[in-house]
């Protein structure tokens, strides 16, 4: 019996797969394994964000691997499924009855769905296009084009296309030039073995395009961190956190069932630099919101300016912080600073956060030095090698924090730096100007200009 069975189900495997070879030359179609499609829904900045009827658009939805893990992601999702084969379509109406209206099925071609829906916009796009056809060559680059002009401005395409993305070909550098220059085209290679539970060997990208979102007021990048003014429209459930929500309700209020139903205020806040998620602020506060917000200061590294929008795991990507210093730093002019060692005295305690300090002294080798950087917390006492000392932390313009110890009775002192990466250390015996100190005890040796950049200590 258990012979019989088996061999009944591999006949069925050997039907199934005769049957995707054949529909691989007819209409191109390829099943996406189960674990490719929870891939690409997991890299879709938007889905996780859609509120309560959010649309996704699937072109090309076979028999619904891609659409099943939509809504395994967000079960508040409504998922519109384009699909011209007969057996597939009437799966996916199958899979309709288990998401009660949450899946749209159209059974036709996606060029004949797009004509007769051209207003249609979404917040997410995900697909799995044909390469080609028996009758038609590169039908994917048409697909992607179409789906690309249902977007939302400020949402997300994300697309198995073929390795042939990368060529030269006129086709495909047009189509690739097309892309970067409308959708800020990101691409990927998969891993080989990605369709191999497809019964296929093919070189595929992951190719992700988002919609730009209208320009800023003041004509400034949306990748400027720049929490929205005005007002907060109320929301009668969870906030929507996609690009509908950024278009029509920026400041959104709404009850926080998690905080017991507290009000909170949410604004669009900028675009990730680094992937282009969509990033939100709440008032009074940094806490984070559908994804987590952060911004690269430009107080942190000496400078006056606008703030870089990053999301947290762009912020702690080397590479796509590194790219978002590049883009923001034509925005930043030098924070104002005066290198002056003769210059008022000051006790370490006189420090406090958020104030510019040029301090001189000299460190434990003996080798004057002159340091400016952001006071990064309040000075506090420590015991260090069971001395009492006063520990202050500067940021300095490069990014490399350094901390400085001082007693009443010595000069202060640099530890554990590399000299060569503190501006203005110098290798000679250390030559500290005389000044003038008050009549109440000093740490000799600091000499600091203060610049407030925040008000009050």
């Amino acid at each position: 019996m258990t012979t019989t069975s088996a061999r009944a189900d591999r006949l069925r495997d050997r039907a199934r797969r005769h049957e995707e070879g054949a529909a691989r030359v007819m209409d191109g179609f390829v099943r996406t394994p189960a674990t490719l499609a929870e891939q690409i829904t997991s890299r879709h900045v938007g889905i996780g964000a859609l509120p309560h009827g959010g649309l996704v658009l699937e072109p090309s939805a076979g028999d619904g691997a891609l659409v099943r893990a939509v809504l395994t992601a967000n079960r508040d999702a409504h998922v519109i499924a384009v699909e011209p084969n007969g057996p597939r379509a009437e799966a996916l109406r199958a899979l309709a009855d288990e998401y009660p209206g949450q899946i749209t099925v159209h059974e036709c071609t996606f060029e004949v769905y797009a004509a007769a829906h051209p207003d249609t916009r979404v917040d997410a796009v995900v697909m799995n296009p044909p390469f080609g056809t028996s009758t038609a060559d590169r039908v994917w680059i048409a697909h992607v084009r179409l789906a690309a002009g249902q977007l939302n401005e400020g949402a997300q395409l994300i697309s198995v296309v073929p390795g042939s993305y990368g060529n030269q070909t006129r086709v495909c550098r047009e189509f690739r030039e097309w892309a970067e220059a409308g959708y800020g085209a990101r691409w990927e290679n998969l891993p080989a073995g990605s369709f191999k539970e497809s019964g296929i060997g093919v070189h595929a990208v992951l190719l992700t395009l988002t919609r730009p979102l209208p320009a800023r007021p003041d004509g400034l990048p949306v990748w400027l961190y720049a929490p929205t003014a005005g007002e907060p429209v109320a929301m009668p459930g969870r906030p929507n956190l996609a690009a509908s929500g950024v278009l029509a309700t920026p400041v959104q209020e709404f009850s926080d069932f998690s905080d017991g139903h507290r009000p909170r205020v949410l604004r669009f806040a900028g675009v990730c630099h680094g992937c282009s998620r969509l990033l939100w602020a709440f008032d009074g506060s940094s806490d984070a919101a559908a994804w987590e917000a952060s911004a690269a200061d430009a107080e942190t590294f000496g400078k006056v300016g606008p703030s870089v929008a990053l999301c947290l795991a762009c912020e702690n990507d080397a590479a796509a912080f590194a790219a978002a210093l590049a883009a923001v730093d034509p925005y930043w002019t030098d924070a104002p600073t005066t290198v002056n060692p003769g210059g008022p005295v000051v006790y370490p305690m006189d420090l406090c956060a958020d104030l510019w300090a040029t301090v001189a002294g000299v460190d434990y080798r003996g080798w004057a030095y002159t340091i400016t950087g952001r006071v990064m917390a309040d000075p506090k006492p420590v015991e260090r090698n069971g001395e009492e000392l006063i520990m202050v932390r500067l940021r300095q313009a490069t990014g490399l924090d350094v901390e400085l110890y001082a007693r009443e009775d010595e000069r202060v002192t640099v530890r554990d730096v590399p000299a060569d990466v503190v501006p203005g250390h110098r290798e000679e015996p250390a030559t500290v100007p005389a000044v003038e100190l008050p009549a109440a005890p000093i740490v000799s040796g600091w000499s600091a200009v203060l610049q407030p950049v925040l008000p009050g200590c």
